[in-house]
């Protein structure tokens, strides 16, 4: 059973580690793929930082706040129209992301 969660023009195919725009494969790197296919697994709910970068990195790395922000950036450039006002990767103040699609 594939697990494919699709918002606007994205397809993102977690079975197969693969994604694509408008029908067009988006090269990701291995853990802009996990931070993307766990925000999928987790759609519509806001993610605390803390937990997105335990649950992606590992529980004992010792990762910047940064290094997320820095990855985020990455998909919203690769994934949004508009990567300055992003329609499906947000920001949630104070706590952290939320991939914010309609069912």
């Amino acid at each position: 059973q594939e697990k494919i969660v699709k918002f606007g023009t994205i397809n993102v195919n977690i079975t197969a580690r693969s994604v694509t725009k408008e029908s067009v494969p988006v090269s990701l790197s291995l853990r802009e793929f996990d931070l993307l296919a766990y925000l999928c697994e987790h759609k519509n709910t806001a993610i605390a930082k803390d937990k997105l970068i335990s649950e992606v990195w590992g529980a004992f790395s010792e990762v910047e706040p940064s290094t997320l922000t820095v990855h985020i950036r990455w998909l919203r450039e690769k994934l949004e129209e508009n990567p300055a006002q992003p329609k499906y990767i947000k920001t949630v103040y104070k706590v952290g992301y939320i991939l914010e699609v309609q069912e």
